[in-house]
């Protein structure tokens, strides 16, 4: 067992150099660096001063994703996200929009449902970050999975059109 010393702390390393927990643990704090940079503080708006209109848009939108990963509508999902978006799981593995729609295409992973509650959407100019509660059944990898998770999406309008660029699960009550 490897000890890493700081000064006058000596700590077993093990569990802080599991290459796989350092790369999730790297990945999620580049997650919520990259979100937070795309919202400068002077730009920042209250949920609650923002424009409903928009709130309620990225509410259906949030809605419409959910229930075209069930129905397979891969041309919505490409449509809806950023080329480099990324997908970090509630297993901790991170996958790129080109796998997720391969994924689809191949029925490697399908949704028997996918329905959403207590979603709440945050407003700092053209990024918005969304949270709530997703409750899914389906089949990935010839596992099947019923499971309620809560996610955070990150969405960034361009061109006029809001786009993911980011969205992570934690599985609840694991």
């Amino acid at each position: 067992m490897k000890i890493i010393e700081f000064g006058l702390a000596r700590i077993s390393a093990p569990f802080l150099l599991d290459p796989i927990l350092m790369k999730t643990k790297i990945i999620v704090f580049a997650f919520f660096a990259a979100a937070l940079s795309l919202a400068p503080a002077q730009e920042s708006r209250n949920s609650a001063a923002a424009d409903p209109q928009v709130i309620q848009e990225l509410k259906e939108l949030e809605q419409h994703r959910a229930e075209a990963f069930a129905r397979r509508d891969i041309e919505f999902i490409d449509r809806t996200t950023a080329d480099d978006c990324s997908f970090v799981h509630a297993a901790g593995d991170i996958q790129t929009k080109a796998h997720e729609l391969a994924a689809l295409k191949s029925s490697e992973l399908t949704y028997n449902t996918n329905h959403l509650d207590e979603v709440s959407v945050r407003l700092y100019g053209d990024t918005a970050v969304l949270t709530g509660l997703g409750t899914k059944t389906g089949v990935r990898n010839g596992v099947k999975f019923n499971n309620q998770t809560r996610f955070t999406r990150v969405y960034v309008k361009m061109n006029g059109q809001w786009r993911m660029v980011a969205s992570q699960t934690a599985v609840v009550g694991k």
